[in-house]
């Protein structure tokens, strides 16, 4: 079992925490050939990619962020009190909770966020290799888009523009329709206090 840091948005961390986000979607960095197709080997290019189909128990061992069984633990937008401590720590504040941040505290951005500063630890249940179109209406709902009233197109529609307010600006946008890393997991760990604030 290995632990790793994954980063998720502040609406990714609010869906988890209220229980709505059990599946996330990473692009592949890199892609494969237009072309290829599940059934063509895939020639090795760099050390990220191994020879053989996309679906071979192989391949999946190559995801970068593992496989079932190992564990996620969840940076986000983050603070620390400049001179409260808990435990011998400072005090952390979470953007997605709603936490109001101290005069003159800046939020830090997601990648710096120490592995003590976490609050959600998640387990891996299940990995595969789609590509984006592909994603299904149940699948959606459990990426946390919440159903409500809405139609299947515009359930479909919220998590197009989700996706594209997260990926475009990168190259990976909808209509590019990338191959992704499904990720299916569950929380494992979640502090007391991480109830969102302002759900």
């Amino acid at each position: 079992m290995k632990v790793r840091p994954i980063i998720f948005s502040g609406w990714g961390v609010r869906a988890i925490l209220e229980g709505r986000k059990t599946q996330t979607r990473r692009v592949i960095r890199r892609q494969p050939h237009p072309t290829w197709t599940r059934n063509y080997e895939l020639r090795p290019y760099d050390e990220d990619v191994l020879c053989g189909s996309i679906l071979s128990p192989g391949y999946l061992s190559h995801c970068p962020y593992g496989v079932p069984g190992d564990r996620l633990w969840v940076r986000e937008t983050f603070a620390l009190h400049p001179t409260e401590t808990e435990l011998g720590k400072p005090i952390v504040f979470y953007c997605s909770r709603g936490d109001t941040v101290l005069p003159n505290n800046k939020w830090r951005p997601t990648i710096y966020m120490p592995r003590w500063a976490s609050r959600i630890t998640l387990e891996i249940v299940k990995v595969w290799v789609e590509r984006l179109w592909e994603i299904s209406l149940r699948d959606i709902i459990a990426e946390g888009v919440l159903r409500g009233h809405r139609s299947d197109m515009a359930l479909a529609d919220a998590y197009t523009l989700l996706w594209d307010q997260l990926n475009a600006r990168r190259g990976f946008g909808w209509l590019v329709n990338p191959w992704v890393w499904v990720i299916e997991f569950k929380v494992l760990d979640l502090k007391r206090t991480d109830i969102p604030r302002n759900p």
